[in-house]
């Protein structure tokens, strides 16, 4: 297990977490070789899969010490357990559910709702997350995270911390 806080230096460090969704099963491990040998070294698997948490286990055993393995498109808490159990070091969802965000909180991984306005983003950071994803960034674009900069600088986000930028989002 990683150090929360370490775990949170790396993600945001990396500047790059390759989502891998619905890969087929014979193909998940080669297609996260080749993204460790360019450089990306934090993966989510999305459990929307139904091979999703079987891919977790295999990437967590094969890849431990090279790259940093989560679980995304997380709805429910049981889900949340499942990809604990399978591995998961980070827990990704598309919204933000008070249940998923404790559950991952318990287990001591690193959690990631997902928001769309400023009031969902105050209410991720008061329930404890670590991080939140402005979710579907696509559709507000760039700007949209800056101007929430201001108000909110203490609220890390996936795209970038609010209050120093990181990635694509400045």
């Amino acid at each position: 297990m990683i150090n929360k806080v370490t775990l949170l230096n790396r993600l945001v460090e990396s500047g790059v977490v390759a989502v891998i969704r619905k890969v087929p099963e014979h193909a998940v491990e080669q297609v996260c070789e080749s993204l460790i040998k360019g450089g990306v070294n934090v993966l989510e698997v999305t459990v929307d899969d139904p091979n999703g948490l079987a891919a977790i286990r295999k990437l967590t055993t094969v890849f431990k010490g090279q790259a940093i393995i989560g679980a995304g498109t997380v709805l429910d808490s049981e889900t949340a357990k499942q990809a604990i159990d399978s591995g998961a070091e980070f827990i990704v969802s598309p919204v933000l559910n008070e249940h998923v965000v404790k559950t991952t909180l318990r287990y001591g991984k690193l959690s990631v709702p997902g928001v769309m306005t400023p009031t969902e983003a105050i209410t991720a950071y008061e329930m404890g997350a670590d991080m939140v994803k402005v979710f579907p960034a696509s559709s507000v674009g760039a700007s949209f995270i800056k101007n929430m900069k201001g108000p909110l600088p203490q609220i890390p986000t996936k795209c970038g911390r609010l209050y120093n930028g990181w990635s694509s989002c400045d």
